[in-house]
Formats: structure tokens, sequence, C-alpha cells
């Protein structure tokens, strides 16, 4: 503003004054830039946040607002991509971060002695899809508000990745634990996965406002929706296992003589327990239309 106001009518307009004055300042700013790359770990996020912020919503709307938006852009220096190695230190910074949190949900969310489940919605469910989304939205946040697509983008795309990494850790712990696991529980694990699908679908809409060549690489979302499907299906069928486990007994006598002779009991206590396990354990606790499933998953 000082050169716009001060120096500028002190030449002639053939000099284009200005327009020298704002290259030379670029260039020299964009070496800066240079400096704070090569300095790398040394830069704290913080400080990574807020230089990206400066560019965004101060310099680069400022050389708007002076007419100088197109000596800029005719540079072809940006700014931004000088500071290509700090952002690539943030996505580093949030990927550790954001796994963290996420491998920190799975092992922390299984409830214990004097630890109940919680009733949300009417169902059993544990807090552990409104934590992980809500810090993943909250990293998400932070990029917004520096207006800088680059950054969103990247966010984005370690949010997925936390995603199929919890998927992939949840999915190891039900197949080596999940005959252990309370029957309360793996139901809330249904529950839990049908709400981080929801919530996928909501994180999705976020890339909208990308620029097109970010959101044809964010093309991993279907990828997450499926797996959080795939997931119930395996709790599905882990809730089906354990209530056939304790019918074992009862299975090993089909078709024997006490099977012919029983008069039908045999056949009348499977069904009694499927029915009490159906009504009064699992029915009202798993949302309706995954209840539907689970009942046609085992022919009843």
């Amino acid at each position: 503003e000082a050169v716009y106001d001060d120096v500028v009518p002190c030449f002639p307009a053939e000099y284009n004054i200005f327009n020298l004055y704002t290259t030379i300042y670029h260039n020299r700013l964009n070496g800066l830039m240079l400096d704070f790359s090569a300095r790398g770990n040394q830069i704290p996020v913080s400080e990574i946040l807020r230089l990206v912020k400066w560019i965004t919503k101060y310099y680069e709307p400022q050389l708007r607002r002076l007419g100088a938006g197109n000596v800029v852009i005719g540079s072809g220096i940006s700014l931004l991509d000088a500071l290509d190695p700090l952002l690539a230190n943030y996505r580093n910074y949030i990927h550790g971060l954001m796994q963290e949190w996420a491998y920190r949900i799975i092992e922390t969310d299984r409830p214990t002695k004097g630890n109940e489940l919680e009733i949300i919605d009417g169902v059993y469910s544990t807090l552990a899809p409104v934590t992980l989304f809500s810090s993943i939205n909250q990293q998400i946040e932070i990029a917004e508000k520096t207006r800088e697509s680059r950054m969103i983008f990247l966010t984005l795309l370690e949010s997925i990745e936390t995603l199929l990494a919890f998927q992939k850790k949840l999915r190891s712990n039900i197949e080596e634990k999940g005959m252990e696991y309370e029957m309360e529980y793996v139901i809330a694990l249904v529950n839990n996965c049908k709400k981080c699908y929801d919530y996928t679908l909501e994180l999705e809409g976020r890339m909208e406002p990308l620029e097109e060549k970010y959101k044809t690489q964010l093309n991993q979302f279907d990828e997450v929706k499926e797996g959080f499907q795939n997931l119930i299906k395996l709790c599905r069928k882990v809730l089906a296992d354990q209530i056939f486990q304790d019918l074992i007994e009862e299975f090993k006598k089909f078709y024997t003589k006490e099977w012919y002779t029983s008069n039908g009991a045999i056949m009348a206590t499977v069904k009694d327990t499927l029915n009490d396990y159906f009504i009064n354990n699992i029915k009202g606790h798993m949302i309706e239309s995954y209840f539907r499933k689970f009942l046609s998953l085992i022919h009843i």
C-alpha cells in the first residue's frame, strides 16, 4: 500500500513502477518461503498453518485489491508451491495424530465392568463414532480456516486413510476376539458402524467446495462406506455364531436316537432359545433394519 500511495505518484505511468515493486517483493517473499521450507521439521505445525493463512487470507487478497494479482500470476511463482515441503510435513503430522486417535478409540471403546453401554436413539451404542468423527472434523475445520484447497484436500485424504486404518484394526479385533465379546457389545458395534456410515456420507459432502482436480483424487469414500457395511455383516455373523454356540449341545442331538424319541422337545428348546435371544436380547437394541437383516441371515 505504501508503494501504491507514496511511490507510484513519483514516477511516470510508463515506468509501471508498482508492477516492478510488486514483482521484486513477491520474488523476495518467495525466497523467504523457500527458506522456511528448507528448515523442514524445525517449523512447528502451528506456524505452517499461520503461513498458509497469511498467504490466502491476507497477502493474495491484498494484491488483488491493489490490482496486482495478474502481475503475480504472470510471474509463475506461487508462494504456496514454495511451501510444498511444509505442507508434506503437515500431512505427516496429521497422519500420525489421527491414526493414533483412531487406534486409541478402538482400544478404549469396549465397556468394562461398571462402565455400561450407551443407549443412543434407543439402541445399544458406544461413543466411538462420535469421538472418531469429531476428531476428524476438528482437523478438517482447522484446514478450512486456512482457505487453502490443498490443505483441505490433504486433510480429507488423511481422513480417508484414518477411517480405512480404523476399519482394518476393528476388523482384526473382531475376527480375533469377537466370540469373547459380550453380545450387547456386538450389537452396539452393528449400530456404531451404521452411524459411522452416515457420518462418512456427511464427511464426503465436505469436498464439494474443492476444485475438480482434488475431488477426482478423493475417490476412496465408496471404499470407506463399503468397509463399514462389511463390518456390520461381520458383527452380525459373530452374533449368530454366539447364539449357535449356546445351542451346540442341542445341535449334537439332531437326528440321533434321542432326537427321534424326544417328541419334538429338542427342537422346541432350540426355538425357545432363539426366540429368547431375538425378543429379549436383540430386538429393540439393534437398529430395526439391521435386526430384520439379521433374522434373514439365520433364516428365521
